[in-house]
């Protein structure tokens, strides 16, 4: 009897730990962290301010409530908020040519990192600005005879096809060819920028390269990528070149 309650009691006191252990696994899931500190002049005055990243990371590894602090020395403090996402990271780059660094700010929406949203600030003379964004280059694109594709980049004028007879069993299973010849107007799909980088261009000046995907009929059968470089200029993002990369079927 006595060996049957002492079983008992350690049964109850094992799960009675379990639960306490639980608790605090809970909790400190829940709590605020800093993500990354750093100090940098980015208010032009001389003197490195300190920018601190905070959020609380989710059980499906991305972070919430996202908060960037910037303290200017002895003088002022500026917060901002930045949407969920993984891994967020901060640069510290000159968009603007007003020689002081911008902060740029970039939160990947999806664990691979592939699609990515992106913010600059610029806190010259400690006035925060918040900095547009290029526009995604806009593209006449569709599927023409003989087994190819076309697109045509509205901004620039030029046109582009693309070989994809490789591809003729699938298209024509789909029934889009038939003996080469297109059986009804179909476009391609275009997406956004799927990502922004700093990029290094002419002149070391700093300016953002984005990355366009071109898909045909499902989002897996990648046609090609477009990939356009910018330079801020005057108040606004100039285009300052266009890659287009072709991609074959595997």
């Amino acid at each position: 009897m006595k060996k049957a309650l002492l079983l008992v009691f350690a049964i109850l006191l094992i799960l009675s730990l379990r639960e306490n252990i639980g608790v605090k696994a809970s909790t400190s899931k829940g709590r605020v962290v800093t993500l990354s500190k750093e100090t940098v002049d980015i208010t032009g005055d001389g003197k490195k301010d300190i920018i601190v990243l905070t959020g609380i990371k989710m059980k499906s590894g991305k972070y919430k409530n996202l908060v960037i602090d910037i303290t200017e020395f002895n003088k002022g403090h500026y917060s901002t908020k930045l949407p969920k996402g993984f891994k967020p990271n901060l640069q510290f780059v000159d968009f603007n040519q007003d020689g002081v660094k911008d902060l740029f700010a970039s939160i990947p929406t999806n664990k691979s990192g592939v699609n990515t949203l992106q913010t600059v600030y610029t806190l010259a003379n400690f006035k925060p600005f918040k900095l547009s964004l290029p526009e995604p280059l806009v593209l006449e694109s569709r599927f023409v005879n003989g087994y190819k594709a076309k697109i045509k980049i509205r901004k620039t004028g030029n046109a582009y096809i693309f070989d994809l007879k490789n591809r003729k069993k699938f298209y024509e299973k789909l029934g889009i060819f038939y003996n080469g010849k297109l059986n009804e107007p179909t476009e391609l799909m275009v997406n956004t920028f799927s990502n922004l980088q700093p990029v290094l261009l002419k002149g070391d000046k700093i300016g953002l390269k984005g990355t366009q995907k071109i898909t045909g009929v499902t989002e897996s059968d990648t046609i090609g990528y477009v990939e356009s470089s910018w330079l801020y200029d005057d108040s606004q993002w100039k285009l300052v070149n266009v890659v287009v990369l072709k991609k074959t079927r595997s």
